[in-house]
């Protein structure tokens, strides 16, 4: 199984989301595009793991976030993963930035990876840059600097009230995550 954790998103945020997606994608020659139902911001990926092991990860979680309080997060601006060109037309992922309680968000991110260092997981060494990806591979029509009306359009918040452990997999030849555990606060 291919899993990772997140906080998954409100199905209204996603559709607005989604709605922002569509008008980005005017503006692009090419992408490999997210489905709304697949917008969330990922606190750790595992990738492939053996199915019994979700649940001692699912109990870790569930033990070392028993505590907290729901937050709040809004979305603000976007960004980029290795931006390329004279204009930064080409990108390899392009993402909606996440803005708000992000004390709470961070703490969050340290506290699943306590869990998994309990449990052996390697730990992943790079910043965490907390996103919503929009999408993969996207050649613009005009530089990156032409999305930034757009970004200014959503202006959304929500509240954060549960962990999700998710599985990435491939259906009818897209990748679509699914939840498979919900952990509240």
């Amino acid at each position: 199984m291919r899993i990772f954790i997140g906080v998954d998103l409100p199905e209204a945020l996603k559709s607005d989301i989604f709605q922002l997606e569509q008008k980005i994608q005017e503006q692009s020659y090419k992408g490999n595009w997210k489905p709304a139902d697949s917008f969330h911001i990922t606190l750790r990926f595992l990738g492939e793991i053996e199915e019994t092991e979700v649940k001692s990860i699912a109990e870790g979680l569930r033990s070392e976030i028993k505590g907290f309080k729901p937050f709040s997060l809004n979305l603000k601006g976007g960004g980029t993963f290795d931006a390329k060109g004279e204009e930064q037309s080409n990108i390899r992922v392009l993402w909606l930035g996440v803005d708000g309680d992000l004390k709470a968000l961070n703490r969050l991110y340290f506290q699943t990876e306590c869990v998994l260092d309990a449990l052996c997981y390697p730990r992943d060494h790079r910043e965490y840059t907390p996103h919503i990806t929009l999408g993969q591979s996207i050649k613009l029509k005009g530089g990156l600097n032409t999305l930034a009306p757009y970004f200014k359009t959503l202006n959304s918040s929500f509240e954060v009230t549960a962990v999700t452990i998710f599985i990435s997999e491939v259906v009818s030849g897209k990748r679509s995550y699914r939840p498979i555990e919900r952990i509240e606060f």
